[in-house]
């Protein structure tokens, strides 16, 4: 499954695992995640708050 998924992301796996994805996480957050998925930390705090659109607020 990893090595047909456009981006395959081992989030804290076992050795096996990591060699057959195109990255390997070891964190305590899926934050980090979102990070590889091209969403900024301004991205993420948008989200928190609500904000969707930024051109709105701007």
């Amino acid at each position: 499954m990893l090595e047909k998924a456009g981006l395959g992301i081992a989030f804290n796996a076992k050795p096996i695992v990591c060699e057959k994805a195109d990255t390997a996480l070891s964190q305590k957050s899926l934050r980090s995640v979102l990070y590889l998925l091209g969403l900024s930390g301004r991205d993420l705090a948008d989200i928190k708050t609500g904000i969707v659109d930024r051109s709105v607020v701007n």
